[in-house]
């Protein structure tokens, strides 16, 4: 999502302001300083719509907005460069590491097993969580 948004934003305003020289140069101009303004406040706003916060997507963002990839082999090499990232992290952590990460959600239960990795430290389950958790063990 970052990626599309900062180069749409970079080549929408190319198209607006030929006289500017965003394809052509570096220079901070003010069409390309609208092009990272409005880039970035559309990450963030995708990011509050989709509800994850996630700061690399705003440097993404940033970078291409800003013009520094100049073939389709670099803007292909960074989602790529991503899921390699992401193979690794499940690699390391549950292969070699054995711990249950969840792959694309929040496991409550795995947080309340291993809580100082889910950030939560020591802290004693509300009575609400205990109650709700004993409702769930029965069902199962």
């Amino acid at each position: 999502m970052a990626l599309g948004i900062g180069l749409g934003m970079f080549y929408l305003f190319a198209a607006l302001f030929p006289d500017a020289g965003l394809l052509s140069g570096t220079e901070l101009s003010w069409p390309r300083i609208f092009a990272l303004s409005l880039a970035m406040g559309l990450t963030s706003l995708g990011m509050i719509y989709f509800n994850c916060a996630h700061p690399p997507a705003a440097a993404t963002t940033l970078i291409a907005a800003m013009g520094f990839f100049d073939s389709i082999i670099q803007i292909a090499a960074l989602p790529v460069a991503v899921l390699l990232l992401l193979l690794q992290a499940q690699f390391f952590n549950r292969v070699l590491g054995g711990l249950p990460v969840p792959l694309w959600s929040f496991n409550a239960k795995v947080a309340n097993q291993y809580p100082d990795l889910a950030g939560l430290g020591d802290r004693e389950a509300p009575y609400w969580e205990k109650v709700n958790e004993q409702i769930h063990e029965r069902r199962r």
